[in-house]
């Protein structure tokens, strides 16, 4: 199992990446999660209608990009992930909603800074690929024993 694998300390594992201080499953999570310390993260991966493997945890688009606002799809009824394009969902913001509805209420206690609010706001739905040239080019962090 994959579990007997791992050494036997303790392990930091970023769930979608740091999602408590930046918008779940985007590259800034991924990034937060590393600098804050995580070994490892646990991600989600789903196809797109044209069969591009990205990241994203939900089936519908609503919860966390601004689908239902964008002036492109919001007429669309149908919001599932599989029935649309990889260039549709790089159209929608991925990262607005995270400072709208403060899951975790870091944005509210200051942990998210208001100078980070930019970055939030340009996030987009990554790729698998992108993610794993991310991994691939930064260095990883060492476990000692």
């Amino acid at each position: 199992m994959f579990f007997d694998h791992l050494p036997d300390q303790c392990l930091i594992c970023g769930h979608r990446g740091a999602r408590s201080i930046a918008p779940e499953n985007t590259l800034l999570s991924m990034t937060k999660a590393k600098e804050h310390g995580a070994h490892f993260w646990e991600t989600d991966v789903c196809l797109s209608k044209d069969g591009e493997l990205i990241l994203f945890h939900d089936d519908t688009l609503g919860r966390t990009t601004d689908i239902a606002v964008s002036e492109s799809f919001r007429h669309r009824s149908e919001w599932h992930v599989d029935q649309y394009t990889l260039q549709d969902l790089q159209e929608l913001d991925a990262g607005s909603w995270f400072l709208s509805t403060d899951p975790f209420g870091t944005v509210a206690s200051g942990e998210v800074s208001s100078s980070e609010y930019g970055a939030i706001r340009g996030q987009r739905i990554p790729l698998l690929r992108e993610i794993l040239i991310f991994v691939k080019f930064t260095p990883s962090l060492s476990i000692s024993n």
